[in-house]
């Protein structure tokens, strides 16, 4: 324990420290892209990491945190113990936290704060492909909303809902991951999760 709340500090600090406009300032290497940030030499660099990013993101929540406990590569075999959070049952709070730091991201608004997001890209060159994404997100998020209890229970008693939105993200994914990156020209690349 005690490792590993070390090795936790250390890691949190360079955390910190990566986005602290004093030492990395990674907000503000992203945001001056292509015009003297030493991380993204140029604007495309910056969208393309955000945008894969995003997919990343979609692989995460609908490979790890639910198409494994629902068994999805195991022949449809429930596996309750594959949740994420298993001891504090916070799976859906922590997937629907991700789902809407995702948003935030895409729309550049988190709370009452607003700023420049992907969405805005995308809006410029396509409004019919950003309704298709709004669409998309908010149905992925009704749809975990939508899954009663806690996840390592409703892979056993409600398989249909956690398919439903597994389902869900999968196709908000595809949207980012197809739609958005031939949209802006981005160079998707690949995660651990691809082809979930």
């Amino acid at each position: 324990l005690r490792a590993a709340g070390a090795y936790a500090a250390t890691r949190a600090g360079e955390l910190a420290a990566a986005w602290d406009r004093a030492m990395g300032d990674y907000a503000g290497q992203l945001a001056r892209a292509g015009r003297g940030s030493a991380v993204f030499p140029t604007t495309r660099a910056a969208v393309d990491l955000v945008v894969n990013q995003l997919i990343g993101a979609g692989d995460s929540a609908a490979a790890m945190r639910l198409g494994a406990p629902l068994g999805a590569s195991d022949g449809g075999a429930p596996q309750p113990d594959a949740v994420e959070s298993p001891f504090s049952d916070a799976s859906l709070t922590d997937l629907r936290a991700l789902l809407e730091g995702v948003d935030a991201l895409y729309t550049g608004a988190l709370d009452a704060r607003a700023g420049l997001g992907v969405r805005d890209l995308v809006r410029s060159r396509s409004p019919a492909v950003d309704a298709v994404v709004r669409t998309r997100t908010d149905a992925a998020l009704a749809a975990v909303a939508a899954i009663p209890g806690t996840l390592r229970e409703a892979v056993v008693r409600e398989p249909a809902r956690v398919l439903a939105a597994l389902e869900a993200v999968r196709a908000w994914k595809r949207t980012i991951q197809v739609d958005v990156a031939n949209l802006l020209g981005v160079t998707v690349t690949f995660t651990d999760a691809d082809g979930d």
